[in-house]
């Protein structure tokens, strides 16, 4: 009951399979609430309407997704870290949605290929 209240709170897109796969890798009810605004800001940005969607563009989409959102982020002048911790929920989704991307390494940030 209160993983619902969490995810009510945070007012997820849309509750689908990516979704439901996405919240059962997360076990602590803070970490979800933070993920998953993070992942609805990065979802908003790029006008995505729901998560089965982003999981299921090409990937060379996904990887141009990803790098206008850290040029976005950069343009904030968000730090290193920063970036990380908004990016992280991303690689979350794409991992447990088992999608297979790559990422060439910042000097502030490192994408992980999934396999």
């Amino acid at each position: 009951m209160k993983l619902y209240y969490i995810v009510r709170k945070v007012d997820p897109i849309s509750k689908d399979d990516a979704w439901d796969n996405f919240v059962s890798a997360i076990n602590n009810d803070k970490t979800l609430e933070n993920y998953a605004r993070a992942l609805n800001e990065f979802m908003t940005f790029h006008y995505l309407r729901t998560y089965d969607t982003f999981v299921n563009l090409p990937v060379s989409q996904i990887q141009d997704l990803l790098k206008e959102w850290i040029n976005h982020l950069k343009l904030k002048n968000l730090k290193g870290n920063s970036i990380s911790t908004k990016l992280n929920p991303i690689e979350l989704m794409l991992e447990m949605n088992e999608v297979v991307y790559a990422c060439k390494k910042k000097e502030f940030v490192s994408c992980k290929t999934v396999f």
